[in-house]
């Protein structure tokens, strides 16, 4: 995927490049205690999002189920775990650690393999995605059209295709 990622996203990268031949140690002890004073509103789009890839995964005739661990599962004819798909908010470092843990931890007993995709707002960067595709997951993206708006999924069908 091609789509250019958010700046938050590549600051992360660059903080998190290592330094050859560096170690900085860890902050250890207490936090300083801090205080919100204004109340902080939400909007649950991880909601948003896996119920419009499921739509629009059973509209194309895919069998698609769902537990507390799984955001979204494609069956195959005998019933099995096709396709885990695995959905974040954002494409932050930890958003993507997450969603690696869980697609490899989730499919670990699973045979035949299925696919693993993790589900992004943006792109990674060439280096991510040639190590996420090494360990066999796959990356779809989906372009947000608002809070309430379903968001858009760039090449599902192409994706789902593929080997």
């Amino acid at each position: 995927p091609s789509k250019a990622t958010s700046p938050i996203v590549e600051a992360t990268r660059r903080l998190t490049a290592p330094t050859p031949n560096s170690f900085s140690p860890e902050s250890t002890g207490p936090r300083a205690p801090y205080t919100i004073s204004n109340p902080i509103n939400t909007t649950r789009l991880h909601g948003l999002i896996v119920n419009a890839l499921s739509t629009q995964l059973e509209q194309s005739g895919h069998r698609v189920i769902n537990d507390q661990a799984r955001d979204i599962a494609i069956l195959n004819s005998r019933g099995m775990v096709d396709t885990l798909l695995e959905v974040k908010t954002d494409s932050s470092t930890s958003s993507i650690y997450t969603g690696v843990g869980q697609l490899l931890l989730h499919t670990a007993n699973d045979v035949p393999e299925p696919r693993r995709v993790l589900v992004l707002p943006t792109a990674v960067n060439a280096k991510l995605g040639n190590a996420l595709s090494k360990i066999g997951i796959r990356i779809l993206l989906y372009n947000s059209r608002g809070e309430e708006a379903p968001p858009i999924f760039d090449s599902l069908e192409g994706l789902l295709l593929k080997n």
